[in-house]
């Protein structure tokens, strides 16, 4: 008898903790799709560049996103947040002019993360590369 109200008490722990716990949709969310860059794009380094998206959330609006430009090993290079408080809109269009100059032809990461009403945290990923053009 004492182990079943053991196993109930330990259920009903973990079955709170859970439902506590912050909902995150990390990599490749299907609520966010980049159109810019593409993923594994070549892009000149002489020119400022539009980063492009669009972020549809299922029932909960963007209270805020991100977006973040990361070099090789993981250090930004750009970062914006933008507090939005979208609330009902069904999409959000984002839209941001970058530029970045490099000395060599760089692989970067595009990581753009939105946090919706409902405290769920949606990213999307997209790897391309800068290319030098001067020589």
């Amino acid at each position: 008898m004492k182990t079943n109200r053991l196993i109930f008490v330990i259920a009903a722990l973990i079955a709170a903790l859970n439902s506590c716990k912050q909902r995150d949709i990390t990599k490749d969310s299907p609520l966010i799709t980049v159109t810019s860059p593409l993923r594994d794009q070549d892009l000149m380094d002489s020119t400022a560049f539009n980063v492009e998206a669009i972020i549809e959330p299922k029932n909960a609006s963007v209270i805020r996103y991100y977006i973040r430009i990361l070099d090789s090993e993981r250090q930004p290079v750009f970062e914006k947040k933008v507090d939005c408080n979208c609330i009902g809109e069904k999409r959000v269009n984002v839209k941001q002019a970058v530029e970045y100059d490099v000395n060599q032809t760089t692989n970067l990461l595009l990581r753009l993360s939105a946090t919706l009403d409902d405290m769920t945290n949606i990213q999307e990923e997209v790897p391309f590369k800068m290319v030098n053009v001067k020589k």
